[in-house]
């Protein structure tokens, strides 16, 4: 079972001159997307969202108790607002934050030094906020801000705490969502140690994940176009199969993986180097419906290879 533990972090509520402008709803957006993350049913997968127990009564820059500036007399959207950040906060989990008095990131916030002590592996949560409070030495922490980066944070923790292949295998569903990873998906099929494959990996399913199908529909499925632009904005190199390898049906047979009785074919890839590790993938549109209903009309990630026989 793998832990994740996200923690809330107070300070923004008491950087935040809040007696003097309207509610950010930012606050409670990034709250939520980790809460509802959380409520979702992942195999092996322990997610907690934590979240000091005294963030009520800690002091604003104004000298306000957030507790105070909760219950002021505020407009009726702004007071919707604080309604939305109540909520958010009642669904964490509450820690003692006197559990981590002797942390000298106790000065940043409650949960940077609970983040800090903490013994399992953690992503703690700053908002952009109040990322100029981190000190320098921190400031790989991951920050979310919103569902989209939740992600980015999951890949930034994989490499930070040098998971294993099969806890990046677990965590595949929330670090590439858009992604239908395929049985046949190993990464001992690399030549190189999983050390030196992993953060190659990582860099081009990020980019498969965020950015291919959009990239093949915007340039029209021109594999010119699209080897152009991928390689321009985003430093990756991929293509289909050369003329010469579709003329070599074993080879092309190579490409091949089966999802409900039916035969796809990966022959688009990315290319780690010139010389060694593809992956081999199908954008995953123009499927018969019983894949589409097993892939979720996701990217195909079909093969991990150094390179297949061309």
């Amino acid at each position: 079972m793998i832990e994740l533990n996200f923690y809330v972090d107070e300070k923004p509520l008491i950087l935040l001159p809040l007696i003097n402008s309207s509610f950010p709803s930012c606050i409670y957006d990034w709250i939520l997307s980790i809460v509802e993350l959380q409520e979702d049913s992942f195999e092996n997968i322990k997610i907690s969202t934590k979240l000091s127990s005294d963030w009520l009564t800690q002091s604003t820059i104004n000298n306000y108790q957030v507790f105070d500036l909760i219950y002021s007399q505020w407009s009726p959207n702004v007071i919707e607002e604080i309604r939305l950040l109540q909520i958010a906060m009642d669904r964490c989990d509450n820690f003692d934050p006197i559990e981590y008095i002797d942390s000298p990131a106790i000065q940043y916030s409650h949960a940077f030094a609970a983040a800090a002590m903490e013994v399992s592996p953690t992503i703690t949560i700053f908002p952009i906020l109040a990322f100029n409070y981190i000190p320098d030495h921190h400031k790989t922490t991951a920050i979310i801000n919103s569902t989209h980066d939740i992600p980015n944070a999951v890949r930034q923790h994989i490499i930070q705490h040098r998971l294993n292949q099969d806890d990046f295998m677990t965590l595949s569903k929330i670090a590439f969502p858009n992604l239908y990873l395929h049985e046949g998906v190993i990464f001992n099929k690399f030549r190189k140690p999983y050390a030196e494959v992993l953060p190659h990996a990582i860099t081009h399913l990020s980019f498969l994940n965020d950015h291919a199908q959009l990239l093949f529909k915007t340039e029209g499925y021109s594999a010119d176009k699209i080897n152009q632009v991928a390689a321009a904005t985003y430093n990756i190199s991929l293509s289909p199969e050369s003329p010469n390898t579709h003329r070599n049906i074993q080879a092309m047979r190579e490409r091949e993986i089966s999802i409900a009785d039916s035969i796809i074919c990966c022959e688009w890839h990315t290319k780690f180097t010139y010389d060694w590790g593809r992956i081999h993938f199908h954008i995953g549109a123009n499927l018969p419906e019983p894949v589409k209903t097993i892939t979720q009309n996701k990217v195909i990630i079909g093969i991990f290879a150094d390179h297949l026989t061309v």
